[in-house]
């Protein structure tokens, strides 16, 4: 856990940072919203937070924790199926960040994945302050297809990784490796990730880039497997 203090851009005022709860405190965020409980999402803000979202229609915003996960149910509480295909919690100076893709289905839009990126003041262990930036629902054609077909849902996370990525049935030649590495770099030092991935030429490649990279190979369980960031 690292305790530090630094300087307020909007003011002369010092703002403590314990990085380990602030980032125990994104994930149980992403969790709560990825488990559609709204109810938890709401006792993470403050009560008198300032919630601001972009998303392709327009300015959206929130002055209390109601208003502010308010918007956030009215997003995502109409889906039957909601899956985390990435997520990553870090900090950014004093600031926490928080990235996270959904793949969603109800009986009127079908499949849709939609990611959102937010950066957060915290105080007294609750959300103070919001800025999102959403990239609007868009359709899920392939994967909806090829999830019906047969007849699965998509991986979830079983190692506990600090993010997850699923690589699907793609080998190394689709690109893969380049998501893989992109996610990397923006881990902090010992946090993991974790990847899904069914082509065996994934397996084979994934020990030999971590040698490369610096970064750890943890350990793998059937077609799941976990890195630690160097």
């Amino acid at each position: 856990m690292t305790f530090c203090k630094l300087p307020n851009s909007s003011s002369d005022k010092q703002v403590d940072i314990e990085t380990g709860s602030w980032i125990a405190l994104g994930k149980t965020f992403i969790e709560a919203l990825a488990g559609q409980n709204f109810e938890g999402v709401r006792q993470l803000f403050q009560p008198e937070v300032r919630f601001r979202a972009l998303v392709p229609s327009g300015d959206r915003q929130g002055k209390t924790d109601i208003e502010a996960a308010g918007w956030l149910e009215k997003w995502f509480g109409n889906y039957d199926t909601l899956q985390v295909q990435q997520s990553s919690v870090e900090m950014m100076a004093d600031r926490l960040y928080l990235d996270y893709r959904f793949r969603l289905h109800n009986q009127e839009k079908n499949w849709q994945v939609i990611q959102q990126h937010a950066y957060c003041v915290v105080q007294a262990g609750q959300i103070a302050d919001m800025w999102l930036v959403c990239s609007g629902f868009r359709p899920d054609l392939e994967n909806s297809r090829s999830f019906e077909e047969a007849g699965r849902q998509a991986p979830q996370s079983r190692l506990g990784g600090d993010a997850f990525y699923d690589a699907g049935d793609r080998g190394c030649s689709e690109g893969p490796m380049d998501d893989i590495a992109a996610i990397m770099r923006r881990l902090q030092p010992k946090q993991t990730l974790e990847i899904y991935a069914s082509d065996p030429s994934v397996a084979r490649d994934l020990p030999a880039w971590c040698r490369l990279s610096g970064n750890e190979f943890v350990k793998q369980a059937e077609n799941y497997y976990l890195l630690r960031h160097r």
